[in-house]
């Protein structure tokens, strides 16, 4: 519920970024096991919807004027960026938030063997900090 009320953004950037704070805050509390699960939560819960990238893709396919079709590649750009980049931009705008996201990196390359599943987070975060 934490993840979710901090995508919805509401009350602006100040309070966006006061959530955002507070659950990074929560998560530095999770011992190892906890961050893990809570990653995962992360990938699989606000990873990129397939169901909308299927659906553009579709359209994007079924459009026969080149003007529709730009729009729909538009829309899938925007459909193939994960919600949890969002929050992943919210950490890094924190005071000390480059040093959370470098060191969260540095976690998931840690894991990768035993958590193979969060290496889409691992990539994201790489091109986000570069």
């Amino acid at each position: 519920e934490q993840i979710a009320d901090c995508l919805a953004r509401r009350g602006g950037a100040v309070s966006a970024r006061a959530r955002a704070a507070a659950l990074g805050h929560d998560f530095l509390r999770l011992d190892d096991a906890g961050k893990r699960e809570f990653l995962h939560l992360l990938v699989n819960e606000f990873g990129v919807d397939r169901d909308r990238v299927a659906a553009v893709m579709a359209d994007w396919t079924a459009a026969d004027d080149l003007a529709e079709q730009a729009l729909l590649e538009t829309e899938l750009r925007a459909a193939l960026v994960p919600p949890f980049r969002l929050i992943l931009k919210e950490f890094n705008s924190l005071p000390q938030g480059v040093k959370f996201l470098v060191d969260l990196r540095a976690d998931l390359l840690r894991w990768r063997k035993e958590a193979p599943g969060l290496a889409i987070l691992e990539r994201d975060l790489k091109t986000l900090l570069a």
